[in-house]
This record gives C-alpha cells, sequence and structure tokens, in this order.
C-alpha cells in the first residue's frame, strides 16, 4: 500500500505555516532534503530556508495514509489553498499538484538521494 502523506514546513519560534508539501517518505527523511544545502536550488522555498535557517524550520504531518498519487496530489492542492486562504504566506512555488513524478534524474541526484535512504 502506498502511503503518501501531506506535510507542512513551519517557524518552530511562531508555528507559522510557511510551506506545503507531499511525500511517500518518511518525514524525517524528506525534512533531511529541504535542510540538505547541496541539495538546494533557487526557488523561493530554498532561499526561505537558507534565510531563517533550517534548525529554525521543523516539519508537521498534515495528512497520512492516501493511498494513491493522484489523491495526495489533490491533497496538496486544497491544503495550499486552504492556507493561503487562512492568510499563510507560503512560500510554494506553485498552487500544488504537479510534484515530480516522472520527471528525470541526473546521476547526481540520483547518488545524492541514495544519501537518504
Amino acid at each position: 500500500m502506498n502511503n503518501y502523506k501531506i506535510y507542512a514546513l513551519i517557524v518552530k519560534l511562531t508555528g507559522e505555516i510557511r510551506y506545503i508539501g507531499l511525500t511517500k517518505n518518511s518525514l524525517k527523511r524528506r525534512f533531511k532534503g529541504h535542510k540538505d544545502k547541496s541539495n538546494m536550488r533557487t526557488t523561493h522555498k530554498d532561499r526561505w530556508v537558507n534565510k531563517i535557517g533550517a534548525d529554525n524550520i521543523d516539519i508537521i504531518l498534515i495528512e497520512d495514509n492516501i493511498e494513491n498519487l493522484e489523491k495526495a496530489n489533490e491533497r496538496e492542492v486544497f491544503y495550499i489553498s486552504f492556507y493561503k486562504n487562512k492568510g499563510c504566506k507560503l512560500v510554494n512555488s506553485t498552487d500544488g499538484g504537479d510534484g515530480t513524478a516522472g520527471r528525470l534524474l541526473t546521476e547526481e541526484q540520483k547518488n545524492h538521494l541514495r544519501l537518504y535512504k
């Protein structure tokens, strides 16, 4: 059974929700990926993580046991919209649901991801 999860990255000090994401991995593994500076690109989220500092961010589970990627994408879109409508200043680059399924990775990216298994 697939076990997709929806999670949020929050500011530890204030509890402010700043990012909504989905993963099939454990939250611990996913959070390592967010904090790894060698994996940083130039997205709004990555710049935010760099600015505030990874030690000042926490990850929380919003929804668990989502049975497939299609449903997980729908739930991610829902939660991004929900939290934006509540006034959260999310650093998500998209409205969600687009994920990285089917994205081709370079050998360097694959090797980097293997470090977190």
